[in-house]
């Protein structure tokens, strides 16, 4: 296991030292696949949500980024959604270990029109070769259209409020 795990720290210390820059600093096409975990707290939930997605964009070249995003998001409950954003992202050092702020924005749509969230999320984190680490928070808004016995078809806004965690491989 030792060896194993030797292995896997040397490959990726080489894959980090190989590149002199950071590749946020080189102008053009930029795009990730990111795989995160939310953990959801508030008075109006409780829980967490694994999510995929990919981000495709444009870096300007001095280490800032702009780009919209799609991918599909599970909670524990079971219930899924499709998030939809616009991601920009700003890195601050030309070097291949760069930290970086974050923001994003968009929407979560769930399967039927008995779920919509929108919220906005501050982070950051860092690039490391190929490679991203991101934390943040991100303040969410939800509508989820419920059956109460009582009243119908009734809508129920909940603000839970989520920390996540993310890695991501650049391309």
């Amino acid at each position: 296991m030792k060896k194993i795990l030797l292995v896997f720290v040397l490959i990726l210390g080489c894959a980090v030292l190989s590149a002199q820059e950071s590749r946020m600093f080189r102008k053009g096409y930029r795009g990730n696949v990111e795989i995160g975990n939310y953990a959801v707290f508030g008075k109006d939930k409780v829980g967490g949500i694994a999510q995929l997605t990919t981000t495709q964009g444009y870096s300007f070249g001095d280490g800032s980024f702009v780009g919209a995003g799609l991918g599909a998001g599970i909670d524990l409950n079971g219930d899924y959604y499709i998030p939809v954003f616009l991601d920009a992202k700003y890195n601050f050092i030309n070097r291949p270990v760069s930290p970086f702020a974050a923001v994003r924005t968009g929407l979560r749509i769930g399967p039927d029109s008995e779920y919509l969230g929108y919220g906005v999320a501050l982070g950051g984190g860092v690039d490391f070769g190929r490679y991203s680490i991101r934390l943040g928070y991100e303040y969410s808004v939800s509508k989820v259209t419920e059956y109460s016995r009582y009243d119908g078809y009734v809508n129920v806004y909940a603000k839970p409020n989520l920390l996540y965690c993310s890695f991501a491989f650049n391309f």
